[in-house]
């Protein structure tokens, strides 16, 4: 194979323009680049990981085999910019903007689609790449091309509602005087650009092999499948790239770095479909979302016997990920990942699939069974190799294969636990001739049952057959408490709880009557299809009168006024802002350990990374290093929680910020207790105080008259924010008088001010704070922002330079912390109607490693725990535990969803001991 040159151009289209990047780095994805190097900033960075959907763009490319342009959404987070040569993109900012509005950005707004904002660019390019392929969508294909976009403000329901005015029924609604649908409904293409006929062109030629040379990683692109076969023999460990779903989360968010990418994205091999007499041949680089169509049209045409992997396997695929995932995964790369979570693995490996692979020189075909999966065999694909297909054979008329999956919810979430089965009988009978059982998420891989399937060979199918399986599939499937994602007993009653639907489900595709002990009706409705129903709403309000001025807004369904430039990604956010000269960016070192002295910290190699300015430490602080209701804001002794800061690096991208972070060496030593439960915390007598009560009447007496004293405990968990937009901030020194502007993403400025007025000793007049808008909060960004600030400001002070902060998720999460978690201890008399007289409750709250606001929570939970029954007697107490977990804080409810939960739990025991239905006692 000739040399090729060392790097070559990169060369493709943002939004109609033609991009030529020189020096293109493969590890740079398309969302930095678009917010970085191009200045579109409608494209926002909410998870890195291709979770939430804000980064949604469209990309446009020709299909290998067909030779159409297509056009498919995919999250830019994920997608290096070195896979899109000859590639097309097309953001929100492409489509339309405030002067020129496009349907999709307009319905969206006049629809209330926004609140934040943050997560409409990419609202409106999910549901425009949706619109370039079906201009006339359905409802159930909008509500799919939206699954992959995470909403945190609006409940979805407007949203839905802008984008159901596309679908074909909207138009029974054109006599409406307001609204998105007053125009047309369904997208004019006349509207549309043509598609790229530049691009067409560049495509039509012939392709050659692409090499990019980044700061650390080479990346090569073969264009041949010869081509590719030597780079693999050359760079047998470099990972094969193609969606970058998997590889992408590995180097976004756990830091996995490969000095070598090998991108199959051109090797038309890879694409083949073939079917034949025994099964259909798929291509590994097919994607997730062209598989799913491709076995579609196979069942809509061939014999239903066939096909019932393909039904079990597009089961699987309708939940799988969102739609800009399933858009750039491959089947290829989905199957030689051995995810744990896989929800096809488990069913491919039931069906009998088979991979077809290839190496120089050689070929063979490997069967997808238990050994492939096994970590202690090395029965694989071998490093030199590559997956060029997979061969998925037809089914028999007596032969089932089904496919299971148990998520936190239905679309969008990785499985919990997830299964795929197989069996097949003699003909005419119901004796099994063979079988086989799968289950993901339970182990590090796929999991086998092949003992228990081998075992029920020569069985009948019937309930005596069901209890040996269930028996043997816990016996041989073994979910030690370390299992990925926990819920060990949970996990064990999903494994037979498949099996028994799996039976079920056998019995009814045979038309055999179901007999089995304790009835059969309440049981086939656990094998009953709970189709996700089509939201409905009803809004109910006065019609405005025809006379009424029309420069009278009250009662007009005004769009809010930000609503429309969110929609185009005109709305700026703090990292929105253009780069001010000279700005640097800091990245945090945090504590490894819960509770520990500090031994030392070593700079060495962080200093070593590129682009490195400084390293800024408690001894950096001119001014208090504290932030009140914090802690202290740079640790330099003891860290009392994991994520607690200890020093932060400045470098001139973010990139270089971080890397050099994670290369800051800090040595521990454990202190004892690590406080961590509430029940810690009780245990070790750890508290804040004072302690905050409420009393009244005497609840002491009123227990003697009570005809029933109940007691109980609630133990309720914490939970995220998780705002659509991390904290970010603008630190920039004025140059005069230790004079500061601030533009950060807050609830409270003034907070954020005064915090950094006191960290760099400066009166607080000095501190300029400002915020435009946020990008969601919830109460995570009253206090917590004032943290950032404050060591921004200290890099700005020291550096004399603009210090820009933007926190990635993880990192974000992982300081923050979030709503309180929350045990609630009741005793409770009652009389046998039901009526309350005493009630004695303790709120013990898991503050953190700091106070926060936890005091205030204390106090709403405690004036809000009576809700709106009546406690003649009452003793309440609310305590607020010190533990060696990152500070909680505020959180929208302020304490009361927990302290309600508590007294809804109280008036359910009531009920339940009264034997009165809960409404009469509620009354």
């Amino acid at each position: 194979m000739n040399q090729p040159p060392a790097a070559d151009e990169l060369v493709f289209y943002v939004n109609g323009n033609k991009i030529v990047e020189k020096n293109a780095d493969p590890e740079v994805m398309l969302l930095s680049y678009l917010r970085k190097k191009l200045r579109l900033t409608g494209t926002k960075y909410g998870c890195g990981g291709g979770g939430c959907g804000s980064c949604t763009v469209m990309v446009s490319t020709m299909h290998p085999i067909s030779k159409k342009i297509q056009h498919y959404p995919v999250t830019a987070c994920l997608l290096p910019i070195c896979s899109l040569n000859n590639m097309a993109v097309t953001t929100t900012e492409g489509i339309g903007n405030s002067a020129r509005l496009h349907p999709v950005q307009e319905r969206i707004a006049k629809a209330h689609g926004s609140q934040c904002g943050f997560c409409t660019p990419g609202m409106v390019m999910s549901m425009y790449a949706l619109l370039r392929n079906y201009p006339e969508p359905t409802t159930s294909q909008i509500m799919d091309a939206l699954s992959g976009n995470i909403c945190r403000c609006t409940g979805y329901r407007p949203i839905l509602d802008g984008c159901k005015t596309f679908s074909k029924g909207c138009c029974l609604n054109n006599e409406v005087n307001e609204g998105p649908q007053k125009k047309k409904c369904c997208l004019d293409r006349r509207d549309e650009e043509n598609d790229l006929p530049e691009l067409k062109l560049a495509l039509a030629g012939k392709q050659r092999m692409k090499v990019f040379q980044g700061e650390r990683v080479t990346w090569y692109s073969p264009s041949t499948l010869k081509e590719l076969l030597e780079l693999r023999t050359k760079y047998p460990e470099a990972p094969l790239v193609m969606g970058n779903t998997n590889i992408g989360l590995q180097t976004n968010l756990h830091g996995v770095f490969h000095p070598v990418m090998i991108s199959p994205i051109n090797v038309h091999d890879l694409y083949t479909v073939a079917p034949d007499d025994a099964g259909i041949t798929i291509g590994s680089a097919v994607t997730l979302a062209q598989l799913k169509t491709i076995l579609s049209e196979s069942v809509h045409k061939l014999p239903k016997h066939k096909t019932k992997t393909f039904q079990a396997l597009i089961q699987q695929l309708r939940t799988l990920a969102g739609e800009q995932i399933r858009s750039m995964a491959t089947l290829g790369g989905h199957i030689a990942s051995k995810l744990a979570i896989s929800d096809l693995n488990p069913v491919l490996a039931a069906a009998g699939a088979q991979l077809n692979l290839i190496s120089k020189g050689s070929q063979r075909r490997l069967q997808l069974n238990k050994s492939f999966f096994d970590e202690a065999v090395s029965s694989g694909i071998s490093p030199n190799e590559v997956l060029l297909s997979v061969f998925i054979p037809f089914t028999e008329k007596e032969e089932f294969v089904s496919a299971f999956r148990q998520a936190q919810r239905e679309r969008n979430a990785y499985a919990i636990v997830n299964a795929g089965m197989r069996v097949r009988f003699g003909e005419g009978t119901d004796m099994i001739q063979d079988m086989d059982i799968f289950y993901g998420g339970i182990g590090s891989t796929t999991l086998s049952a092949k003992n228990t399937s081998q075992a029920l060979i020569g069985r009948h199918w019937n309930e005596e057959m069901l209890q040996e399986a269930c028996r043997l599939a816990l016996e041989e499937i073994s979910i030690t408490p370390s299992a990925p994602g926990g819920m060990v007993e949970y996990k064990r009653t999903m494994t037979i709880s498949f099996f028994f639907k799996f039976f079920l489900q056998v019995l009814q595709n045979r038309n055999k009557t179901v007999t089995l002990s304790g009835g059969a009706t309440e049981y086939l409705s656990s094998i009953k299809d709970f189709d996700t129903e089509i939201p409905k709403t009803l809004q109910i309000f006065q019609e405005i009168d025809t006379k009424q001025p029309a420069r009278d807004p009250v009662g007009r369904p005004i769009v809010h006024l930000s609503g429309i430039k969110q929609a185009t990604g005109e709305a700026v956010y703090v990292d929105d802002m253009p780069p001010v000269d000279q700005e640097l960016f800091i990245a945090f070192a945090t504590s490894t350990r819960a509770h520990a002295k500090i031994l030392s910290i070593d700079e060495t190699e962080a200093r070593q990374v590129p682009g490195v300015v400084d390293i800024i430490r408690a001894k950096d602080v001119p001014g208090k290093n504290a932030v009140d209701g914090q802690g202290t804001l740079f640790s330099e002794e003891t860290v009392e929680c994991v994520g607690q800061i200890i020093c932060a690096v400045v470098a001139d991208t973010s990139d270089h910020a971080r890397r050099a972070a994670t290369k800051i060496k800090i040595a521990y030593e454990d202190i004892e207790p690590a406080i961590i439960t509430i029940e810690d915390a009780i245990k070790y007598k750890s508290f804040y105080e004072p302690f905050k009560g409420i009393k009244h009447g005497n609840a002491e007496e009123a227990f003697k008259t009570a005809d029933h004293i109940l007691e109980g405990e609630v133990h309720i968990c914490g939970q995220e924010q998780f705002y659509m937009e991390t904290n970010s901030l603008i630190v920039i020194p004025k140059g005069e008088e230790n004079e500061f502007d601030i533009y950060v993403s807050t609830q409270d400025i003034s907070t954020s001010q005064f915090a950094v007025a006191a960290v760099l000793g400066v009166p607080s007049n000095r501190i300029m704070s400002r915020v435009k808008r946020v990008g969601g909060a919830f109460g995570g960004k009253v206090t917590k922002p004032a943290i950032f600030a404050s060591a921004a400001a200290v890099a700005a002070q020291k550096t004399k330079r603009p210090i820009r902060c933007v926190l990635e998720r993880g990192e974000d999460m992982l300081i923050t912390a979030g709503r309180h978690p929350v045990s609630g201890k009741y005793k409770v008399g009652c009389m046998n109607d039901g009526k309350i007289v005493a009630a004695d409750v303790s709120f013990y709250t898991n503050a953190g490693c700091t106070i926060d606001e936890s005091f205030l929570v204390l106090v709403v939970a405690l004036v809000k725990m009576d809700s709106a029954y009546n406690f003649p007697n009452l003793n309440c107490r609310a305590i607020a535990c010190k533990t060696n977990l990152p500070s909680n804080t505020a959180f929208r409810g302020f304490g009361f969803p927990q302290t309600g939960l508590v007294t809804e739990t109280i008036m359910d025991a009531i009920a339940i001991k009264c034997r009165l239905p809960s409404h009469k006692v509620i009354q």
